[in-house]
């Protein structure tokens, strides 16, 4: 479908109209009036526009569910980047991440930092629109190891001994680092 713009630059040379003929720029302005109207009215479907926005709007909203346990700032930066580029940059940042193995000790905002700017480094070479984004990336990969962290599954089921468990447990309250998802991964 045409923009307005494209519309009208057709029209006008279909109709053959010279916008820079002077004595004709009164009829030239009636004439593109009406190009706009037409456009509204007979060449721009509305209920295909609507039915558009409505089916974006429920790929962003499915989209947005996927990424519920991350901080909704990050949510909306991702959303916004699927929305505009259609681009899962969160799949590409945490394939980056998962070939850190020392990643899920990670404790220090340095050690975040720095592993953002490696990422930022790899990731800009085929997604140009990261570039001034190295904040949200930061905080992207703050919040992926505070998630894989934090995932269940990754607590012992077995009793080691006394100060094994009292150990993991002091390391996770002092450093929120989990030992048990260090060690699955």
């Amino acid at each position: 479908m045409l923009s307005l713009e494209e519309y009208i630059s057709k029209r006008k040379r279909e109709d053959k109209i010279n916008e820079y003929d002077i004595d004709a720029r009164m009829d030239n302005m009636r004439i593109c009036v009406n190009y706009v109207f037409e456009y509204f009215n007979q060449y721009l479907n509305i209920e295909e526009m609507e039915q558009k926005t409505f089916l974006n709007e429920e790929r962003l909203v499915k989209f947005r569910n996927q990424l519920e346990m991350y901080d909704n700032e990050i949510q909306e930066w991702l959303v916004n980047i699927y929305d505009v580029h259609e681009k899962y940059i969160h799949r590409s940042i945490i394939s980056f991440l998962k070939k850190d193995e020392l990643f899920l000790l990670y404790n220090k905002d340095e050690e975040f930092r720095s592993c953002s700017y490696d990422a930022y480094a790899q990731l800009i070479k085929k997604n140009s629109f990261l570039k001034g984004q190295t904040e949200m990336l930061f905080l992207f990969i703050k919040d992926y190891h505070r998630i894989q962290s934090e995932i269940e599954i990754n607590t012992p089921s077995v009793f080691l001994a006394e100060e094994i468990n009292e150990w993991l447990e002091k390391t996770w309250n002092k450093y929120k680092v989990n030992i048990w998802a260090f060690a699955s991964d």
